[in-house]
């Protein structure tokens, strides 16, 4: 716990260390504590506001391939493979990056789309000259790591308010978005200091773990 809050009050780039297992299921019981915290208040404003989520209506199957399977992979890829932007993690990255893009273009967010774009392109563009850009780019990474790193958390959870419909947008639905995704906002912080401290298969690991719990537990839930 103080590993991680450390961490969050000075984020920086660091090499992976050995897992420490203990550590990482002890942030287990850090989320779900928090997360069932928030979903409460989440579920007592679903009755004040005209929201619904999404995730609720799927299908167990849809829901077990979305989160489970799809989910952890293409959002690790999104928002943490590139707080190490090494050649591998570029390459990596402009391989599985189409696949969220034509996704978002299929569902008509052009502007979201648009920015991965942008992402992609630099990716790429990087990726054809890796000698001398990347090292400048490595540089730039290192000095505003703070920055960076809590953009793509914000942005990590701020992207999950999609997995809302709202009937009504009104200035109190603005007000309360974001704690709507602070769930994943919190889920954020804790996958970008797994994949800073442990490696990026570790933090796919815990999101996908993470999703298989809440997964199971929607399914339980709508079977009674």
């Amino acid at each position: 716990m103080t590993g991680l809050l450390k961490y969050l009050q000075h984020p920086h780039y660091q090499k992976n260390q050995k897992i420490d297992w203990v550590d990482w299921v002890f942030l287990f019981f850090i989320y779900f504590a928090c997360g069932a915290l928030l979903a409460g208040i989440i579920n007592i404003l679903s009755h004040v506001f005209p929201f619904e989520n999404k995730v609720l209506n799927f299908g167990g199957k849809e829901l077990f391939i979305r989160a489970v399977i799809i989910a952890p992979f293409i959002e690790e890829c999104l928002f943490r493979l590139l707080l190490k932007p090494k050649l591998k993690n570029l390459i990596c990255y402009a391989i599985v990056i189409p696949i969220p893009i034509v996704y978002l273009l299929w569902r008509d967010y052009y502007f979201l789309s648009s920015v991965i774009m942008l992402i992609e392109c630099i990716a790429l563009f990087i990726i054809i000259k890796p000698k001398h850009r990347l090292i400048r780019v490595q540089r730039k990474f290192i000095k505003y790591i703070p920055y960076i790193f809590y953009l793509f958390m914000l942005s990590f959870g701020l992207l999950h308010i999609l997995n809302f419909t709202f009937t009504k947008i009104s200035f109190w639905i603005v007000l309360i978005s974001p704690l709507l995704v602070a769930p994943q906002i919190v889920l954020g912080s804790i996958l970008g200091f797994i994949r800073m401290r442990f490696g990026f298969f570790y933090s796919v690991l815990f999101h996908t773990l993470v999703n298989l719990i809440g997964t199971l537990f929607i399914i339980l839930h709508s079977l009674n």
